[in-house]
């Protein structure tokens, strides 16, 4: 379980795009009443750096010089924007550093998180050219994108925040901030419970604890005339909310809500509809991580993808992932 009590460190990844501007903007709403400081970090993959072999030969000396000058170029723009970037958030009286690292984006970030023990970490979810689309995402589901392998990776908690979705100016909560909170009563789930209350009681929100039950199959009477698949699914249903009710009860200090739905499609377009259902400002999802998942070593288990990825490429709304 993570302590988001005392004073936060948010690392905040950015692609210094205008695609990219959501987990900056996202992350200058939570600053204030989290009393949140903000690292704002930027990734470049600077390959062809290295300085030219002394035995190179002449002939290919100029491209690779010419190749290294539009790299440092590169390099220059990117601390220019990062820093840009950064007073901004001071303008907002936020405090800020930024660092400009190198290598591949998840790698770089894993590492600097980890190695600077940062609280918690917000990254946005990328969009590709139109022209891209198709191969962008084969790819992603192949390969997983940078979210997808933060969050199996990254130990603290992370923010993933879609480009789509629009975030309120700096130092602008919604009028009132709903955290809405998958609830398998895994010891993930109920870690994001303890995540999500304390988050919900520093921004003076309220809580939506929902989980989704295993739909019973058709409930005809021709399919199931003695009524077993619906009795077993009222039943589960009944269960749930016993445990929901009993979780909320242990819950203090924040308003907190149920919400118990039987599964008509996947657990994670019923998780949206939940969302949008009780008009939620975030979605908080518990995730065992990588080893927990023992098909994500396999092709199959890239492609079909968890819950959590899942939701990933297909909300709207900001998603917060804890381990």
């Amino acid at each position: 379980m993570h302590d988001v009590r005392r004073k936060e460190r948010i690392l905040v990844a950015t692609e210094l795009t205008e695609a990219s501007t959501a987990p900056i903007a996202f992350a200058k709403t939570l600053a204030k009443p989290l009393n949140a400081d903000l690292e704002l970090v930027h990734v470049t993959d600077m390959t062809g750096y290295e300085p030219v072999w002394e035995g190179a030969d002449s002939r290919v000396k100029p491209h690779v010089e010419q190749l290294q000058a539009r790299l440092r170029a590169r390099l220059d723009r990117a601390a220019e924007r990062l820093e840009s970037a950064r007073k901004d958030c001071e303008q907002a009286e936020m405090n800020a550093t930024s660092a400009l690292l190198e290598g591949r984006p998840w790698q770089a970030i894993l590492e600097h998180a980890t190695l600077h023990e940062f609280d918690m970490v917000m990254v946005g979810t990328h969009e590709a050219p139109p022209l891209d689309e198709r191969i962008a995402a084969v790819r992603s589901r192949i390969l997983g994108t940078t979210a997808d392998r933060l969050v199996r990776h990254v130990s603290s908690p992370v923010w993933v925040v879609p480009p789509t979705k629009v975030v309120p100016p700096a130092k602008e909560l919604p009028p009132h901030f709903r955290f809405l909170v998958a609830v398998d009563f895994s010891e993930a789930s109920l870690d994001a419970v303890a995540v999500a209350r304390s988050l919900a009681e520093r921004v003076q929100g309220s809580l939506v604890l929902t989980h989704v039950t295993v739909a019973a199959g058709d409930e005809s009477d021709a399919e199931d005339p003695q009524g077993w698949q619906k009795a077993l699914q009222d039943s589960s249903h009944l269960l749930a909310n016993q445990e929901l009710a009993s979780l909320q009860k242990e819950i203090g200090g924040v308003q907190t809500r149920i919400h118990v739905r039987a599964a008509r499609k996947r657990v994670d377009q019923e998780l949206l509809d939940a969302a949008e259902e009780e008009e939620a400002t975030v979605l908080v999802l518990g995730s065992e991580g990588r080893s927990a998942n023992q098909n994500h070593g396999t092709l199959g288990g890239r492609i079909l993808g968890s819950t959590v990825e899942r939701l990933l490429r297909t909300t709207s709304m900001p998603v917060l992932v804890v381990r």
